[in-house]
């Protein structure tokens, strides 16, 4: 500890980021366990599934997760058809994208589906189209995208089941 009259010329915040720091430095040191040759522990997480779109890793759970939104926006549509239209944009529209280029590698036919069944329920959403009638188009993508990711060997939620 710095002498009284060190730490009266320290201003507090000095003293507080000094005694931060040594602490730090304290706390690495006693964590220290094994020689500098021991290999880092190893890590328990799994690397997380990925499949390749245009020279690109694409995380499985996001394709998963566009679908699973896309399940809860055709619920929303008939009620609440603004909710799922900000639904179906902020948690879906991108990674349809991915979706369909990664299908035109593999079957081009079902990527021109899955982007026709998408474009229609944008063309609901900037019209005038009823609720019941977005939640029919929502179903449609629904069932493309399920079958264009098991297509692309990538699970699908019980949902679109």
């Amino acid at each position: 500890m710095p002498s009284p009259e060190v730490t009266d010329r320290l201003p507090g915040r000095r003293l507080a980021v000094l005694a931060g720091l040594a602490g730090l430095a304290w706390a690495g040191w006693a964590g220290c366990s094994g020689s500098p040759s021991s290999p880092p522990p190893e890590s328990s997480s799994t690397p997380e599934p990925t499949i390749v779109v245009a020279g690109e890793p694409v995380p499985v759970a996001r394709m998963t997760d566009a679908l699973e939104n896309l399940c809860a926006a055709r619920a929303e549509a008939p009620d609440r058809p603004r909710a799922a239209e900000a639904r179906f944009f902020d948690r879906s529209h991108e990674t349809l994208h991915v979706v369909a280029r990664a299908l035109e590698d593999v079957d081009r036919a079902l990527a021109g589906q899955l982007l026709e069944a998408k474009q229609k329920v944008e063309a609901d959403f900037s019209g005038l189209a009823s609720g019941d009638r977005v939640a029919d188009d929502l179903g449609r993508l629904v069932e493309v995208t399920a079958e264009g990711l098991d297509r692309l060997a990538v699970p699908t939620p019980p949902c679109a089941k």
